[in-house]
């Protein structure tokens, strides 16, 4: 009686929540940065591939588990860079499941010879589903025993539907140079109907990123150099609130931040360990609950890894931006090594 309880517990938790805040969540969002702004779509002039897994409220029988994994690539041809993502989200242990795949598009030119700027656009298919079968409630119980001895749809007026396909658009910008990084990014605005029951129209979100990185000007002649990275990231939806503080610090190949975020829905200090090479990166990040408001469960674990694929030497002649073709031919300003 007691589980069957909990599940019913955990079940509506997660679905409150998730009626409140429609988008996955991640503590190293720099991992897969177009699920932000879609202008971050080959910003490091090379070809990336990321993955990420995380897993909230571990400690419940029924966790919030989210995986994702991206790639994006710069060409001169395109004057910009383009981008895959693929983002799941498993509520429940199966209940909701909620998946979306996106193609991102980011055109890339320079302001003056040390700022350049991005503009992306991004195209999404959302595909939702809900297993029925895995779903209890109170009515659904023997009074004596505490059984299931019915089906959800004999006691509750469930749709049938188990799932769900909207398409949405997501718009970005971005300036940056090696250094620094602002941009923002406005997500849902085909203003989707993503409702099981009735009608539910998602609310358009409004984030904002912003970073510097601070670095000894003989960077390139040291290899066990040091940095220190600060990172800002809000985001506004509807009445729903969270802005995210992010220090990072690394020496050498080793890389160790902290984190916290304030929202609507709560508080956590997040922990980051990282190690990086140039071209391969491995971080794992924890999310610690510290608001009062909530349970100590909300704690979450998350795993990432990255790796770049280098460009061939350019040939003589090729440029990137023709804005720079006279009087800087094969310069292309860099992005900070937060996006690399």
């Amino acid at each position: 009686m007691k589980k069957w309880l909990l599940n019913i517990l955990v079940f509506l938790l997660f679905w409150m929540q998730n009626s409140k805040a429609q988008d996955v969540h991640f503590s190293q969002y720099f991992t897969l940065p177009m699920l932000t702004n879609p202008a971050y779509a080959g910003i490091h002039n090379e070809s990336k591939i990321g993955l990420i897994y995380r897993n909230q409220y571990n400690a419940l029988p029924s966790s919030y588990i989210s995986y994702g994994v991206c790639y994006d690539a710069y060409s001169p041809k395109l004057h910009g860079g383009i981008g895959l993502e693929v983002v799941k989200d498993d509520v429940g242990n199966g209940i909701l499941q909620n998946q979306h795949a996106a193609f991102s598009y980011a055109y890339q030119n320079a302001i003056t010879k040390k700022i350049a700027f991005s503009f992306g656009m991004e195209a999404i298919c959302n595909f939702n589903t809900i297993n029925v079968s895995k779903i209890v409630v109170y009515d659904m119980l023997s009074q004596q025993t505490g059984d299931v001895i019915q089906s959800l749809q004999n006691v509750e007026n469930f749709n049938s539907a188990t799932s769900k396909i909207f398409m949405d658009v997501n718009a970005g910008g971005v300036i940056f140079n090696d250094n620094f990084y602002a941009g923002f990014g406005i997500t849902h605005l085909a203003k989707p109907d993503d409702a099981w029951v009735g009608s539910h129209i998602v609310p358009m979100l409004l984030n904002l990123q912003a970073g510097y990185l601070f670095r000894p000007k003989d960077v390139k002649k040291r290899n066990d150099t040091w940095y220190f990275s600060p990172n800002i990231y809000y985001l506004n939806q509807q009445n729903m609130h969270e802005i995210n503080f992010t220090a990072l610090a690394g020496l050498g190949n080793a890389q160790a931040g902290i984190g916290y975020r304030n929202a609507s829905n709560g508080d956590a200090m997040i922990f980051h360990l990282a190690f990086l090479n140039g071209i391969f990166r491995i971080g794992y990040s924890y999310d610690f609950n510290i608001s009062t408001k909530y349970f100590s469960p909300r704690n979450a674990h998350e795993i990432s890894i990255q790796y770049i694929f280098k460009r061939k030497k350019r040939t003589t002649g090729e440029n990137d931006w023709s804005i720079n073709e006279t009087n800087n031919k094969n310069h292309r300003i860099k992005c900070p090594n937060f996006f690399r």
